[in-house]
């Protein structure tokens, strides 16, 4: 699961010209990157928080070569799947903000314990 959020806290109708760009260039840089990765199957997107004003933008890679999760709901899918090891999620992420970086330009960020690391754009 990865999210994409502004650095300006606004929700996505109200992102100016250029924000909107740069969020739809971002999106597909990075649908594009979690795709590559041979264990996933596809990216889903999903915009959720109602009431909440910041342009969240949830990524979530559907596993490849597991056809039960198929077209269920995302949210189920927590619950379904078991934990993706450490250095697995660790190296799925380094390889995605690698691919962010050559796409869109960059450092990669270093991750945090958690696998995580914050890309504000």
């Amino acid at each position: 699961m990865l999210i994409l959020e502004p650095l300006r806290h606004v929700d996505v109708p109200d992102y100016t010209e250029q924000e909107a760009a740069r969020h739809g260039v971002l999106l597909s840089a990075l649908m594009r990157a979690v795709e590559a990765l041979p264990s996933v199957g596809r990216c889903q997107i999903l915009r959720s928080g109602d009431g909440a004003a910041h342009g969240h933008t949830w990524l979530v890679a559907r596993p490849a070569r597991l056809p039960q999760v198929r077209g269920s709901w995302l949210i189920l899918w927590d619950e379904l799947l078991p934990p993706v090891p450490e250095a697995v999620r660790d190296a799925n992420a380094a390889f995605v903000m690698e691919r962010l970086a050559q796409a869109c330009g960059g450092t990669v960020p270093p991750l945090d314990a958690t696998g995580s690391a914050r890309l504000w754009w």
